[in-house]
């Protein structure tokens, strides 16, 4: 079943990328997909935690998205990805972890050239991987998050984000969530 989601999910993201990029939006759509495409890069640190077990641990994320600009005050990543890894230790001994997501992702913010400064928030759908030495888990994952951006120039613009992840477990017992915090410093690229 879980398989089939994430089929599922990835068929809906490829399918629909097209269709969006022919529609015509009002709210200052741009007049092409050239303007409204984007390519968004970030790098930045990870904490990771179980719901049945208090500790968390740090590590590094990297994340990356292509997108759309449907409208001055909406992007939508059209596929997003982000990779943690950490390091840990149990009473077992030292270990590693790591979790993929592969996502769609919706903003809400300001972003006309007209303002170089650019708040926004947003969230977000799709399937995660947690790989750990007892587990190597897909599961539905979602997402929630914010940030700002600041404008260099038409085609740059660069600035903190935070988001906050979740997925589900299943170690050999009943599920978990996996609750991931990441700090990233991303760079966006539009023309």
């Amino acid at each position: 079943m879980k398989r089939i989601l994430i089929i599922a999910v990835l068929a809906l993201l490829a399918h629909s990328a097209p269709v969006l990029g022919q529609s015509q939006f009002e709210l200052g759509y741009a007049s092409s997909l050239d303007e409204a495409g984007y390519l968004r890069l970030g790098l930045g640190t990870a904490r990771t935690s179980l719901s049945n077990d208090s500790s968390s641990e740090g590590g590094f994320t990297m994340e990356a998205a292509a997108g759309v600009t449907l409208s001055n005050r909406v992007r939508w990543d059209v596929m997003g990805i982000a990779y943690s890894k950490w390091d840990g230790s149990s009473p077992q001994g030292r270990y590693n972890g790591s979790r993929l997501d592969i996502a769609s992702n919706i903003w809400l913010g300001n972003f006309t050239h007209a303002n170089r400064f650019r708040p926004y928030v947003g969230g977000g759908i799709g399937a995660a991987q947690m790989v750990e030495t007892s587990y190597d888990d897909w599961n539905f994952a979602w997402a929630v998050g914010g940030g700002f951006e600041y404008e260099i120039n038409s085609a740059f613009a660069v600035g903190p984000r935070y988001v906050f992840r979740q997925t589900s477990v299943t170690s050999g017992g009943p599920d978990t969530n996996a609750n991931t915090h990441e700090f990233t410093l991303s760079i966006v690229w539009s023309n």
